[in-house]
């Protein structure tokens, strides 16, 4: 899997970006992100809005553990705090738990996230979106 992060509009508070999804050849589609610039990203809150479960059932999300980790990426490197969450998703009958592990740097771009790494109880599979570089090509 394949994304890409484009910025598409930015003021002193907010930077807009476009994120293209591909796995494989396929263009999964595209979607519009709103990033705050004034605080720091909370990703356990971005897991509970995107769990899509937020009208049909329960997310709760809840700090495990954290550390340091100095990450390289096309040759420059990031120092990161890492951070792990464990999740907890009911939707009627159904329960999915997982863990999912965000490395930031305030030296990375937008977010700051360098890498995320997600353990799911329901796709058991582990999967890892790191950052491959930035800027201009």
């Amino acid at each position: 899997m394949t994304m890409r992060q484009t910025l598409t509009a930015k003021d002193k508070k907010v930077a807009t970006v476009k994120v293209e999804l591909k796995v494989g050849p396929n263009a999964m589609g595209a979607s519009k992100q709103e990033i705050p610039l004034d605080k720091p990203l909370d990703f356990a809150q971005l897991q509970r809005a995107t769990s899509g479960t937020q009208a049909r059932g329960k997310t709760d999300v809840k700090e495990i553990n954290r550390g340091q980790e100095t990450i390289d990426v096309g040759g420059k490197k990031y120092a990161c705090t890492w951070v792990k969450f464990q999740s907890k998703t009911e939707v009627g009958a159904q329960k999915v738990e997982g863990t999912f592990t965000v490395w930031t740097s305030p030296e990375a771009p937008l977010s700051g996230l360098v890498r995320l790494q997600v353990e799911n109880s329901l796709m058991q599979q582990n999967l890892v979106f790191e950052l491959s570089g930035s800027g201009e090509k």
